[in-house]
């Protein structure tokens, strides 16, 4: 008998070609032998994996075998000498690929340059059957390590937000609005367009239907125009990044018969919606059964247009599928090709949407959940100010807690914003990113588990030492929670480098335990560990120099500096932070007032 080979279909796409090359990579890395691609059915001696749609997938009748496989959810199947890797999508394949190097030689990929896999003498046989599809459809990595790494975001499982949302004119796939209608070109010819800040779109165009009707119709051709220019079938038009809303007396009136400012955006999407769908529909693109129009439920359009209903006595009343109800117009209802993402600036993974004193944020996506089909959620996992990027941001064990949530309210992709403009990131923020691969596609997973496997993997001999170092910080992180009583806003605006947040000795302890761990590997030829190592170090030491500058002499700042100031040569980072000043360069500099302050006095 031949030895495998690896099948693709003719023409394949570049998805498909890394996923057979992925295939070949790490089955070289396990076995030693590197199979050969091929686009043409093997020898019948050959064992062959079949990778997506080829002939031999439809020869043996599986080609129609996807319903509920979704965006990402994959097969495997072994039948004679072959073992079929197919899915709806590509990337379903390709995560089928993982899926089997998972099950047959205990793969499992960390991040950059860490991972694990057996090396048997010979690649197993294992007759298979196997259907796995992810509790969230779509997990969105946000994290700059998974973000600018094309490679480690596939082999964790993740899409970037990109790559589902078209950039729309200048103003790309986030708040961009004003890339479908910008006041540059029609805020002097149609101020009705706009709220009276210029600020934000008005939906009703100020009471003026002819305007409405024209508004409808830029934005219909803008998504139509989009649309050509590759076969995403996914789009967001979302306000812009402030607090304001039109208050015009229509739109005030909306808000008053609907109970929400987004009401006058869901009569607009809904009916820019009909018209995408019509002339999709009429140019034969099957995008026409599959688009969605996206629009960030978020700040002053965070609430929806329903309430939900209770008994007299508070307790929540259920439909006969166990969903709850919510009154709302029947207008309210979004079209089956338009969604909200959720993205509640008021709720924090720091407690989580099952913490009590959260039922209005539940609620609210509940009330979400009545009126649209499909929903997106968008939650935030870091802190933004004052270099908020170096502190840790101890959402890792509450994290089953958001995918199990968002798997029973059916959500079909979440983004957690993490730091995403850095490729090297500290605070165990590749663990953090990590997890929500794992977690996103099993929610029941153990998160203790999780995180062992990836301090073993990533912290080598010494992987208990850092442990308990990261265990303590949890610890802290519960006492600041109390303390700071965190919560809502206070995560993404205040700064946490002060003294009531961290015990002074608490911070020397864990510096002089990574230092001693780092040594121990260098000394053992670990070196990639050490210098995962290093790059958690930057946390503590930025955390001792800010909070504790002012009890320190002229020459340990020096030595805490220019040990920060060689690990960002070694690390390079874009941000510390996600607020104004936090840059690199202005960070550096501030390092550069604390080193030489006192002695300049």
């Amino acid at each position: 008998m031949c030895d495998y080979r690896i099948l693709i279909p003719e023409n394949a796409g570049e998805e498909i070609r890394f996923a057979a090359e992925e295939l070949q990579t790490w089955l070289a890395e396990a076995v030693g032998n590197r199979y050969g691609i091929t686009d043409t059915i093997p020898e019948p001696s050959c064992k062959v994996f079949s990778i997506g749609d080829t002939v031999l997938l439809k020869q043996y009748g599986f080609a129609g075998e996807y319903t509920q496989l979704g965006d990402q959810g994959y097969r495997i199947c072994t039948v004679d000498n072959y073992i079929f890797l197919f899915a709806a999508r590509d990337r379903g394949v390709l995560n089928g690929v993982y899926g089997y190097l998972e099950r047959i030689l205990h793969y499992e990929y960390y991040h950059e340059d860490v991972y694990e896999i057996d090396h048997p003498s010979e690649l197993p046989w294992v007759e298979m059957d196997i259907t796995d599809v992810p509790d969230i459809d779509t997990r969105i990595g946000c994290f700059g390590f998974q973000r600018f790494d094309e490679t480690v975001k596939r082999r964790l499982k993740l899409k970037n937000y990109r790559d589902l949302f078209y950039d729309v004119g200048n103003y790309g796939a986030y708040h961009n609005c004003f890339g479908y209608i910008s006041p540059e070109e029609y805020g002097k010819s149609h101020p009705e367009y706009f709220n009276n800040k210029q600020n934000q779109l008005c939906y009703t165009a100020h009471g003026n239907p002819a305007a409405r009707e024209e508004m409808i119709r830029l934005c219909t051709d803008r998504i139509l125009e989009t649309f050509q220019t590759s076969d995403k079938d996914k789009i967001c038009m979302a306000l812009n990044d402030n607090d304001d809303a039109c208050s015009c007396p229509t739109c005030r009136l909306d808000m008053e018969k609907y109970g929400a400012n987004t009401a006058s955006s869901i009569l607009f999407l809904n009916a820019v919606a009909e018209r995408v769908e019509t002339t999709l529909r009429q140019a034969g693109d099957k995008r026409a059964d599959s688009f969605m129009i996206v629009f960030y439920a978020y700040h002053a359009f965070l609430q929806a247009p329903a309430k939900i209903r209770k008994t007299k006595t508070g307790e929540y009343i259920f439909d006969e599928n166990g969903n709850h109800i919510a009154d709302h117009h029947p207008d309210m209802h979004c079209s089956s090709h338009v969604a909200p993402i959720i993205a509640n600036s008021q709720a924090d993974l720091i407690h989580g949407y099952d913490d009590p004193a959260y039922s209005k944020y539940r609620e609210i996506v509940w009330e979400w959940r009545a009126l649209a089909d499909t929903l997106y959620f968008w939650v935030y996992d870091n802190y933004f100010l004052d270099s908020g990027f170096l502190i840790p941001y101890c959402s890792f064990r509450r994290l089953p807690k958001l995918y199990r949530f968002t798997r029973e309210n059916h959500v079909q992709a979440l983004m957690a914003e993490g730091q995403p403009h850095n490729l090297h990131s500290t605070a165990f923020v590749r663990l953090k990113g990590y997890l929500h691969g794992k977690l996103g596609w099993n929610a029941d997973a153990d998160v203790l588990t999780l995180e062992k496997k990836f301090f073993k993997a990533s912290y080598g001999s010494v992987w208990e030492d850092i442990y308990a170092v990261y265990e303590e910080i949890l610890a802290n992180a519960d006492r600041q929670i109390h303390k700071a009583r965190l919560g809502t806003w206070s995560t993404q605006t205040r700064g946490f480098c002060q003294k009531e947040y961290w015990d002074r000795d608490l911070l020397v302890s864990w510096i002089r335990r990574m230092n001693e761990c780092e040594k121990q590997l260098t000394t053992r030829q670990e070196m990639k560990s050490a210098s995962n190592i290093r790059l958690e170090m930057i946390s503590p030491l930025h955390i001792f120099l800010r909070t504790y500058s002012d009890t320190l002499n002229a020459d340990t700042k020096k030595q805490i500096a220019d040990r920060l100031k060689m690990l960002f040569v070694e690390f390079p980072m874009v941000t510390v932070g996600q607020s104004k000043g936090d840059g690199m360069k202005e960070y550096l500099l501030e390092i550069e007032n604390i080193d030489t302050k006192e002695r300049n006095e």
